[in-house]
Protein backbone atom coordinates (compact mmCIF):
# COMPACT_ATOMS: atom_id res chain seq x y z
CA UNK A 1 0.00 0.00 0.00
CA UNK A 2 2.48 2.58 0.87
CA UNK A 3 4.42 1.84 -2.43
CA UNK A 4 1.48 2.61 -4.41
CA UNK A 5 1.27 5.69 -2.36
CA UNK A 6 5.14 6.66 -3.93
CA UNK A 7 3.88 6.19 -7.24
CA UNK A 8 0.34 7.80 -7.26
CA UNK A 9 2.74 10.72 -5.91
CA UNK A 10 4.83 10.11 -9.08
CA UNK A 11 2.18 10.39 -11.01
CA UNK A 12 0.44 13.72 -10.20
CA UNK A 13 3.70 15.44 -9.60
CA UNK A 14 5.21 14.09 -13.05
CA UNK A 15 1.64 15.22 -14.42
CA UNK A 16 1.16 18.26 -13.00
CA UNK A 17 4.65 19.91 -13.52
CA UNK A 18 4.82 17.91 -17.07
CA UNK A 19 7.54 16.81 -16.34
CA UNK A 20 6.38 12.76 -17.70
CA UNK A 21 8.20 11.64 -20.81
CA UNK A 22 6.40 10.57 -23.76
CA UNK A 23 7.11 6.99 -22.50
CA UNK A 24 5.59 7.88 -19.03
CA UNK A 25 2.92 9.49 -20.60
CA UNK A 26 1.98 6.25 -22.26
CA UNK A 27 1.41 4.03 -19.22
CA UNK A 28 1.40 6.35 -16.00
CA UNK A 29 0.76 3.55 -13.91
CA UNK A 30 3.51 1.65 -15.21
CA UNK A 31 6.03 4.38 -14.76
CA UNK A 32 4.88 5.16 -11.78
CA UNK A 33 5.27 1.81 -10.32
CA UNK A 34 8.89 1.19 -12.29
CA UNK A 35 10.15 4.76 -9.95
CA UNK A 36 8.77 3.65 -6.79
CA UNK A 37 10.41 0.00 -7.54
CA UNK A 38 13.52 2.89 -7.79
CA UNK A 39 12.76 4.81 -4.53
CA UNK A 40 12.05 1.79 -2.52
CA UNK A 41 15.34 0.36 -2.97
CA UNK A 42 17.01 2.98 -1.30
CA UNK A 43 14.58 3.58 1.04
CA UNK A 44 15.16 -0.08 2.08
CA UNK A 45 18.86 0.25 2.51
CA UNK A 46 17.86 3.92 4.33
CA UNK A 47 15.92 2.27 6.85
CA UNK A 48 17.96 -1.02 7.40
CA UNK A 49 20.80 1.33 8.09
CA UNK A 50 18.96 3.40 10.93
CA UNK A 51 17.97 0.42 12.63
CA UNK A 52 21.22 -1.08 12.42
CA UNK A 53 22.55 1.80 14.06
CA UNK A 54 19.59 1.91 17.14
CA UNK A 55 17.77 4.49 15.68
CA UNK A 56 14.03 4.43 16.34
CA UNK A 57 10.92 4.10 13.31
CA UNK A 58 9.49 7.53 13.62
CA UNK A 59 13.26 9.41 13.69
CA UNK A 60 13.93 7.24 10.64
CA UNK A 61 10.61 8.33 8.94
CA UNK A 62 11.07 11.65 9.55
CA UNK A 63 14.31 11.80 8.08
CA UNK A 64 13.75 9.97 5.02
CA UNK A 65 10.99 12.43 4.74
CA UNK A 66 13.27 15.25 5.13
CA UNK A 67 15.77 13.86 2.54
CA UNK A 68 12.93 13.95 0.26
CA UNK A 69 12.12 17.20 0.60
CA UNK A 70 15.72 18.69 0.34
CA UNK A 71 16.28 16.61 -2.77
CA UNK A 72 12.94 16.87 -4.58
CA UNK A 73 11.72 21.20 -3.27
CA UNK A 74 8.26 21.35 -3.85
CA UNK A 75 7.93 25.26 -5.10
CA UNK A 76 10.35 25.67 -7.82
CA UNK A 77 11.22 23.56 -10.67
CA UNK A 78 14.64 22.68 -11.82
CA UNK A 79 15.01 25.85 -13.61
CA UNK A 80 13.91 27.99 -10.59
CA UNK A 81 10.18 28.53 -12.18
CA UNK A 82 7.58 28.17 -9.34
CA UNK A 83 5.39 25.40 -9.92
CA UNK A 84 1.44 26.23 -9.89
CA UNK A 85 -0.81 25.35 -6.29
CA UNK A 86 -1.83 22.29 -7.52
CA UNK A 87 1.77 20.87 -8.64
CA UNK A 88 3.01 22.01 -5.51
CA UNK A 89 0.35 20.23 -3.41
CA UNK A 90 1.20 16.97 -5.51
CA UNK A 91 5.13 17.81 -4.81
CA UNK A 92 4.37 17.70 -1.35
CA UNK A 93 2.77 14.38 -1.41
CA UNK A 94 6.08 12.62 -2.19
CA UNK A 95 7.73 12.95 1.23
CA UNK A 96 4.61 12.00 2.37
CA UNK A 97 4.74 8.89 1.06
CA UNK A 98 8.60 7.66 1.19
CA UNK A 99 8.11 8.90 5.22
CA UNK A 100 5.01 6.85 5.26
CA UNK A 101 7.10 3.51 3.13
CA UNK A 102 9.80 4.16 5.80
CA UNK A 103 7.82 3.64 8.90
CA UNK A 104 5.92 0.99 7.57
CA UNK A 105 9.23 -0.83 6.43
CA UNK A 106 10.61 0.00 9.60
CA UNK A 107 7.96 -1.43 11.94
CA UNK A 108 7.96 -4.67 9.88
CA UNK A 109 11.51 -5.47 10.26
CA UNK A 110 11.39 -4.50 13.91
CA UNK A 111 8.48 -6.12 14.87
Amino acid sequence: MAKQEIAEAFIKAGTLTDSLTDKALKNPQLAGMQMADEFVQNVNQFVTEGINHGADCDAISLKAKQKTEQAFPTDKDMKGQPFSPAAQRAMGKFPEAISHYALAQCRYLTE
